[in-house]
């Protein structure tokens, strides 16, 4: 029986959007060597359904995408990656805002103005949520359980433990600080 080359009629730049499971049995069946790329939107949604119910402040969220985009050396591919710089508090990248407004208008996240003076919070929708942990399996599980402990470590600290703990590991996102220890 002649074995059918399916490779040879895939183009090189194809991009098949696809879940990591289909991933590995196409691999198998052609031969090649693909990766999974998740786009950053669906990797916020993956890294916040870690923990669902939470509300995050803007802050923890500046924290842990910086944490993750620093120390996890591309060993879960997304795309574009983040462009943090040092900024009043630490890691900045307005990116992962307009990401968040993105999502609130595709309702899978919403956005919550709470206290005197109207600071946004953010958490997932039922809808959102679902999603996230869909992305989520498309992770190692040793990655999940990393980014889980980051955001755990994240949500753990208070804003001035959060900023100094950044600071003492990161002391090139001190340069424009306002934050004063």
């Amino acid at each position: 029986m002649k074995k059918t080359v399916i490779h040879k009629f895939i183009p090189k730049k194809l991009v098949i959007i696809i879940n990591k499971k289909s991933l590995i049995l196409l691999n198998h069946l052609i031969g090649l060597k693909l990766t999974y790329t998740m786009s950053r939107d669906k990797f916020i949604l993956a890294v916040l359904a870690t923990s669902p119910d939470y509300q995050y402040t803007p802050v923890q969220l500046q924290k842990i995408f910086f944490l993750l985009d620093r120390n996890l050396d591309n060993q879960v591919k997304y795309t574009p990656h983040f462009n943090f710089i040092p900024y009043h508090y630490g890691p900045f990248d307005k990116g992962v805002y307009e990401d968040l407004n993105e999502l609130e208008l595709e309702g899978l996240v919403e956005i919550k103005y709470t206290g005197f003076n109207n600071l946004k919070n953010y958490h997932l929708t039922k809808e959102g949520s679902i999603l996230g942990e869909k992305e989520l399996e498309n992770i190692d599980k040793k990655y999940v359980d990393y980014i889980k402990r980051v955001n755990d470590f994240v949500r753990g600290l208070s804003f001035e433990q959060l900023i100094k703990a950044i600071y003492k590991e990161y002391p090139d996102m001190k340069v424009n600080s306002i934050f004063f220890q």
